[in-house]
């Protein structure tokens, strides 16, 4: 997933929650696409990696709902 730092935190807290029976919702206020240079200079992807990423990515707004 490429999502904004800020996300990312929501995920990590999300994952911690064990869902056997229930659900858990996160809100993912924002997508990792103005973060480049961020995750590039932390090595958390290269400029390579991160293109690829935003290549295949997926936004809400290209999503049909069912």
């Amino acid at each position: 997933m490429l999502v904004s730092p800020s996300s990312a935190t929501v995920y990590t807290a999300m994952k911690k929650y064990n869902i056997e029976s229930g659900h858990v919702v996160g809100i993912f206020a924002d997508d990792g696409r103005k973060f480049k240079s961020l995750y590039s200079q932390q090595g958390i992807l290269t400029e390579s990696e991160f293109d690829s990423a935003l290549k295949e990515s997926k936004y809400i707004s290209q999503v049909q709902s069912i």
